[in-house]
């Protein structure tokens, strides 16, 4: 159970950090392979997704939102380990683990995930929700 809820919360944290900073660093450093896979990746599930330029640019200022509030939550040691962690390319699990998140820490994260999860099924449509929530199934399956 305790494993199961790390895991959420390391999903989710993933997902936000991900989310927010690969359309900045394919701005910024087009150069980069990691930049331009992670880029692409996004892409893809937004027109896998059909996404409207107007639901794009909510999508990414919702994420961007959830990403300052979970960096609040973060120590700013939490937040340089991280950090790190996404620099290097590590295995999420670990990195997660690695933090020593307190049960406060990770009900904060949970509340501000649930409340982007629900942000974003706000601006999709109907069909876009069934498909956002079979690509949620498919990854969670994926984890387990």
């Amino acid at each position: 159970m305790k494993l199961q809820k790390l895991s959420l919360i390391a999903a989710a944290i993933t997902l936000s950090f991900t989310a927010t900073s690969c359309a900045s660093k394919a701005q910024t450093s087009s150069s980069s392979p990691v930049a331009v896979e992670q880029a692409a990746k996004e892409d893809a599930s937004q027109q896998h997704l059909g996404l409207t330029n107007e639901q794009k640019t909510k999508i990414k200022e919702i994420h961007h939102n959830t990403h300052a509030e979970i960096r609040k939550i973060l120590t700013q040691d939490q937040q340089d380990k991280l950090k790190t962690a996404m620099k290097n390319h590590q295995d999420w699990q670990s990195s997660i683990s690695s933090l020593n998140l307190s049960e406060a820490q990770k009900n904060q994260i949970q509340q501000v995930m649930s409340s982007e999860k629900t942000q974003i099924d706000g601006i999709l449509t109907p069909e876009q929700q069934q498909q956002m929530e079979k690509f949620r199934e498919r990854r969670h399956s994926q984890k387990q």
